[in-house]
């Protein structure tokens, strides 16, 4: 939680959103000692870098997640970045350190128009061609007929920020300015090795993001695939020539991220299509064992609904697929080919 005071008053208290210390926690601006009012800056950063997500965020976060994974035609996959992220570092704040923030929530983000431009960039340098992306990511008005502009088929969502149990989303940074005549200038005093470099205290975010992008289901991989190269291979936001803004694979949220979309899948699924994928994972070993060991028969159609509700159905299906193989085991003899007769018999005279 962060406190702040005015006046010896308390101005916010206990507080856990990072965006009302940026914007309100100055208490007084020392516009000519510099070292005061970095000081002043670099102590609300610290404040700010120590704050956690509220539950709130979490359970924002989490509704945000399930109707992602629900979605028929929205791709999603998390980046964990591999150093920091700068972004959004040009919006205006009072202690000069912008950052892209929720402003429900105060947590770092990715805006959707950031990751459709970083998407855009890169898909021009492995030549993509511009009416491809002109139609699936839009196309502007200017210097083109009315009709030709469009929003783009693809829906780029913001980037939300994982929460994470090891670390805040914020992290202390530096940012230093080497010639900083030449930039208040706009470039009339120039750049020289004599110049001073002025160091500024910044915020940067870390930890894992989720993306996600929203269109029909080709698109929207072949956009995805952009997406991760983009961000593993180009970065997104500032000094990525620093190593700032570059992504990889969080390969255990990703792995969750599967579980869960196989879950909502199939309880989305017909009872139809949960026997039609059943049988297709079936091996021929699993069809000896299933049919063939009458307890383990009797027990699998009592405890799978499925099963139970569409048992013709299932068994039709089966036979369908393994059918030279089970009616091969009419001829067979022997203990040890008894449950290849018994599944032979259950499905084909039984059932």
């Amino acid at each position: 939680m962060i406190e702040f005071t005015r006046h010896n008053r308390p101005l916010y208290e206990n507080t856990d959103h990072p965006g009302l210390a940026l914007d309100k926690g100055l208490d007084t601006f020392h516009e000519n000692d510099t070292t005061r009012r970095g000081q002043h800056f670099s102590d609300i950063i610290k404040e700010i870098c120590k704050t956690r997500p509220s539950k709130l965020y979490h359970q924002a976060y989490e509704r945000w997640l399930s109707n992602m994974i629900a979605g028929e035609h929205i791709a999603v996959w998390v980046g964990e970045l591999e150093n920091r992220l700068l972004i959004g570092s040009g919006e205006f704040n009072p202690i000069e350190a912008g950052i892209s923030m929720h402003r429900a929530f105060g947590t770092p983000f990715i805006s959707g128009a950031a990751i459709k431009g970083c998407v855009r960039a890169y898909a021009r340098k492995v030549g993509v061609s511009s009416d491809s992306l002109d139609v699936l990511l839009g196309a502007a008005a200017e210097g083109k007929e009315e009709q030709q502009a469009n929003a783009g088929y693809l829906i780029f969502h913001d980037a939300w920020w994982v929460p994470n149990a090891s670390k805040p989303p914020y992290v202390e940074d530096v940012v230093t300015v080497h010639h900083p005549n030449y930039y208040q200038s706009k470039g009339e005093t120039p750049a020289t090795d004599f110049d001073s470099p002025n160091p500024n205290v910044q915020i940067a975010a870390q930890g894992s993001f989720l993306f996600s992008i929203e269109g029909h289901p080709t698109w929207i991989n072949w956009a995805m695939s952009l997406l991760k190269n983009a961000l593993q291979n180009e970065g997104v936001g500032a000094k990525v020539s620093s190593g700032y803004g570059y992504f990889t694979n969080d390969e255990l949220e990703n792995k969750q991220l599967k579980q869960l979309h196989d879950e909502a899948r199939k309880n989305s699924m017909t009872i139809e299509e949960r026997i039609e994928i059943h049988v297709n994972e079936m091996t021929e070993d699993a069809v000896i064992m299933f049919f063939g060991k009458p307890s383990k028969y009797e027990k699998e159609i009592l405890n799978n609904y499925e099963l139970n509700k569409r048992l013709g159905m299932f068994l039709e299906k089966v036979k369908e697929k393994f059918a030279p193989s089970i009616k091969s085991w009419q001829a067979l003899s022997g203990n040890d080919n008894k449950a290849k007769r018994r599944a032979y018999k259950r499905l084909y005279l039984d059932g």
